[in-house]
């Protein structure tokens, strides 16, 4: 517990039921963050000035946050908006948030590109409650939020989730057996593509400034459901990797060529911590899976 000093845990959910009566959200909103009759916890990333209200069964985000007062994924988000910002000027447009839990990336990427629409889709709805509380807790609720996930066609189907890290919920098809009995919970969410959201909803790809991908292994899903999407859109993508997974169900030789077939270049992050900041070919993104030293590591992919 002493690591969390900057953290406020409450055993009784009375705490943060009076922090989410003084905030405008819906009632049904409200009680879905309620029903579980679960305490919360309040977490200071304060030297980004942000707080986010999390599960207290949370055992990653808020540690993280607990031990460097930053927003979880702060240097990974940071590495991004080097290749988006223009002389440390924020472009106005679009940036989409695949997979965004409680909001942490949307949340600091609005107040970082401050003249930005960011696009926030979740598709477990505990996450998607907690990310609308987020939202309106650190004034951002210009964020368009959305109770969805993004794959390759429309559908429903049942969301595995960790109770201890619930931003690692993800598909039945890719939790992988070594790590099964993480995976306690079942939901039932819905599922669209990017191409087919982006016309309903008028998004004009052109204007599109960055997409943070991380969907715990559906990533071939998001990009074979929008080819047309991602052909079209210049701005540079951070997305997971996780090339254990697509082998497994499949996909990996397919998802493979789609890359290299839109992008010229990456920047694996794990490698730009260790001191390799050049870009590399495409091409050799083929060598990625037998580099790595962990089940995932995080990719930037560019065109230019």
């Amino acid at each position: 517990m002493s690591k969390l000093k900057n953290i406020i845990i409450r055993k009784y959910d009375s705490f943060a039921l009076r922090i989410l009566n003084k905030i405008p959200i819906s009632n049904i909103v409200l009680n879905g963050l309620m029903r579980n009759k679960i305490p919360y916890i309040i977490a200071n990333a304060r030297l980004d000035g942000l707080v986010f209200l999390l599960n207290s069964s949370d055992k990653v985000i808020s540690y993280y946050i607990g031990n460097t007062e930053r927003t979880w994924a702060y240097d990974e988000m940071e590495f991004m908006l080097k290749f988006i910002m223009n002389n440390d000027n924020p472009p106005r447009g679009i940036f989409l948030d695949i997979g965004a839990n409680v909001g942490t990336t949307s949340i600091y990427m609005q107040k970082r590109l401050n003249n930005n629409q960011i696009y926030a889709f979740e598709p477990v709805r505990e996450n998607y409650n907690l990310l609308k509380a987020n939202c309106f807790l650190n004034n951002s609720d210009s964020i368009i939020a959305e109770n969805i996930g993004i794959s390759d066609s429309e559908f429903t189907a049942v969301m595995k989730t960790d109770p201890n890290n619930m931003a690692s919920s993800r598909l039945e098809k890719n939790v992988l057996s070594e790590y099964a009995s993480y995976y306690s919970g079942n939901e039932k969410a819905r599922f669209t593509t990017l191409d087919i959201y982006a016309k309903d909803n008028g998004i004009k790809i052109e204007n599109v400034k960055g997409v943070w991908i991380d969907v715990e292994g559906s990533e071939p899903s998001v990009f074979l459901g929008s080819k047309d999407f991602f052909r079209k859109c210049n701005a540079p993508v951070y997305v997971e990797y996780n090339p254990k997974i697509y082998e497994r169900n499949g996909e990996y030789d397919l998802f493979l060529e789609l890359l290299m077939d839109i992008y010229t270049s990456f920047i694996c992050w794990e490698d730009y911590q260790n001191g390799s900041k050049a870009r590399r070919d495409i091409k050799e993104l083929k060598f990625v899976k037998d580099e790595m030293k962990n089940v995932f590591c995080n990719l930037l992919l560019l065109k230019s």
